[in-house]
């Protein structure tokens, strides 16, 4: 669209920055390491400027079109660059360098999003597993969403195998009073509950909450999931 020999993508990653698509720039001369220094020492600007890359004043000095790349709340997450595009580029092709800018912005917030959320998963998982009582989340329909790992061993099965199943098959551990598909929920209009369960084997000091809909159940001692 700019009529440019190369472009590639500075990606912020902490406090060290990547270049996307730096093996194609080698070709034409372009070092991975320059662009990446001449970048750092640059990296709070906004506007779209050019820049020289190669030994100042030599005949291999070479002009990079920089076109910053910033998230909606001014955090600074990379950056186009293009070589090979004329210098008047960044003046008559203004709006249409923002549009690139603004659509790789919004590229690259959305999977800082998604790894934030997988990362957050991955710790719930982690510190859920962690716990040794029994703990069951459910949803508006009574099917099984997650369990720890401490009650899929004690049915024998992986937390996998649970996922969809009906909440109710969970009655094999214990009967309650209640009339609920949920064999540890009593009452559905209370956002917080606590009662005694008993079987053949134990008794259980449930503990429910329902504000997410989950449905949480500790042995021995108080729990809300």
């Amino acid at each position: 669209m700019v009529s440019a020999e190369w472009c590639g993508v500075v990606v912020i990653r902490g406090h060290d920055a990547e270049l996307q698509g730096g093996a194609d720039s080698q070709a034409l001369g372009l070092e991975k390491d320059e662009i990446l220094a001449l970048f750092k020492d640059t990296r709070r600007r906004k506007g779209i400027y050019v820049a020289s890359v190669g030994p100042a004043g030599g005949t291999n000095e070479k002009e990079l079109l920089v076109v910053p790349v910033h998230a909606s709340d001014s955090e600074p997450l990379g950056a186009i660059c293009i070589y090979g595009a004329r210098r008047e580029t960044a003046a008559q092709e203004k709006k249409l360098l923002y549009a690139l800018a603004s659509h790789a912005a919004l590229s690259l917030e959305n999977f800082r999003r998604f790894s934030q959320l997988e990362r957050s998963k991955r710790q719930w998982v982690q510190d859920i597993d962690a716990i040794s009582d029994f703990i069951v989340v459910h949803d508006r329909a009574w099917k099984i969403v997650r369990t720890n790992r401490s009650l899929a061993n004690h049915l024998g099965l992986p937390p996998v195998a649970l996922v969809g199943e009906a909440v109710s098959s969970l009655r094999t551990l214990a009967e309650g009073e209640g009339t609920l598909p949920c064999p540890f929920c009593l009452y559905t209009g209370l956002s917080k509950e606590e009662h005694i369960i008993s079987s053949a084997e134990k008794i259980y000091l449930v503990s429910t909450s329902r504000a997410r809909w989950n449905c949480g159940r500790r042995r021995n001692a108080p729990f809300m999931c």
